[in-house]
């Protein structure tokens, strides 16, 4: 089966796979405020490693964070991704257990120029994920009803960048990002009673947001000259910048009130502004022959958004930390299979956007994961990530967090000529 063909395939499986299950049944309530979970890092390779990686230039995998990164990129490359989270949510009297699966990133890397680092890449990738299905049952003046508050949708980011490698031991990246999505929040007050003792009616509000900005990276690997490591080790730090970005936020209302027949109203807004912060992020790396360590840090100043001029309510500035690793014990055809797997770890603590009542909501864990060769210089990654956020404390709510990642990286020579040819 001729390269370009095989990789046509085994993408239609993964979707064929990925789509049918990506119907939800809830998650974390926090994905109420703001615009719902940010997203880091959920590709197979960098969940493994608990999103650290914004120093490590790799030739065979697409870092959506930095595009400096993809100076080392010499053939075609392409990388799609979906995303499993359950989560064991709980309050001061009753848990439940909520899960999803998702599409969560696509990216095309194409080198143009290897010798200058000269590589385009395209692709779209999660920034933001409202998930959430809350049943409350209330009593009041004698009437039993339940309050259903139900989310969906959130942010992406769709991007096309270039890399550069102006000398051997910088390299820079600039790319364009498009900001778009549908954040979608539903109130519904259902009555008890066959039949019920007043109407059901519900508040729907959808807000579609839609904008551009940009990020800027760089990575430089001389520090190991510098410092005088080991030949064949590199010592690199790397930083991004995604820019300050204006969306434009268009609100839809709709009001739905069923008695003998359902009727509906709706209320439109004028478009408003919604700013959406800067985010910094700083990385290191050291890698060896068969081994790579990282360690990433991310800060963006949520306090600082604005919604029509207004600050947002239930949020504050929020920071990320994280550590991993990476080993590959034989890279040689001939090994056995197990050794030529790559084997990954980390772990991270998050300072989320969230604070709720004055109280800020704090997310801690660890990941596991590998790379297993499948085909050329194609890669199916797995990745396990479990986690730890917030507290039952102050009539709020505990997630004990799980993902799990499938990533296929695949790499392809396109424009080289094969024999049969």
């Amino acid at each position: 089966m001729r390269p370009v063909l095989s990789t046509a395939v085994v993408l239609l499986l993964i979707a064929a796979v990925v789509s049918p299950v990506s119907a939800r049944n809830g998650g974390s309530g926090y994905s109420r405020y703001g615009i719902g979970d940010l997203q880091y890092g959920l590709t197979s390779g960098l969940l493994g490693m608990a999103g650290s990686g914004l120093a490590v230039v790799s030739a065979s995998s697409i870092n959506g964070e930095n595009p400096a990164d993809w100076t080392s990129i010499s053939r075609v490359r392409i990388s799609f991704t979906g995303l499993y989270e359950g989560y064991k949510s709980s309050d001061y009297e009753s848990s439940g257990y909520f899960s999803t699966m998702r599409f969560s990133g696509l990216m095309i890397a194409i080198p143009l120029v290897s010798s200058s680092g000269i590589t385009f890449t395209a692709g779209v990738n999660p920034y933001s994920n409202v998930n959430y299905n809350i049943s409350i049952p209330t009593t009041l003046g004698g009437y039993d009803y339940v309050l259903q508050y139900l989310g969906e949708g959130g942010i992406s980011q769709g991007t096309m960048g270039v890399s550069w490698r102006p000398g051997a031991a910088l390299s820079l990246g600039a790319k364009l990002d498009y900001y778009f999505g549908t954040l979608r929040h539903s109130v519904t007050q259902m009555f008890a009673g066959n039949p019920p003792q007043y109407t059901t009616a519900a508040d729907l509000r959808s807000t579609s947001m839609t904008g551009l900005g940009s990020t800027f990276g760089a990575t430089f690997r001389g520090l190991g000259d510098l410092l005088h490591i080991p030949a064949g080790h590199t010592l690199s730090l790397a930083a991004a910048v995604s820019t300050t970005s204006w969306l434009t936020a268009s609100d839809e209302r709709y009001y739905v009130y069923t008695t003998s027949y359902t009727s509906y109203d709706t209320l439109i807004s004028p478009d408003r502004k919604f700013k959406l912060p800067v985010r910094i992020a700083g990385g290191i790396s050291y890698q060896g022959d068969r081994w790579t360590v990282a360690a990433d840090y991310y800060t963006q100043p949520w306090s600082q958004a604005l919604d029509d001029g207004t600050p947002l309510t239930g949020i504050r500035d929020c920071s990320r930390w994280s550590f991993g690793g990476e080993y590959t014990p034989k890279t040689e055809n001939n090994s056995p299979f197990l050794q030529r797997l790559t084997y990954r770890a980390g772990f991270f603590y998050q300072q989320s956007y969230y604070d709720i009542n004055g109280t800020g909501v704090n997310e801690a864990g660890g990941s596991a994961g590998c790379s297993v060769p499948v085909f050329s210089d194609s890669k199916l990654g797995l990745a396990l990530s479990y986690s730890v956020r917030g507290t039952t404390d102050q009539l709020m709510q505990k997630d004990h967090i799980i993902r799990f990642s499938l990533s296929l990286d695949i790499g392809e020579l396109w424009f080289i000529k094969t024999p049969e040819e």
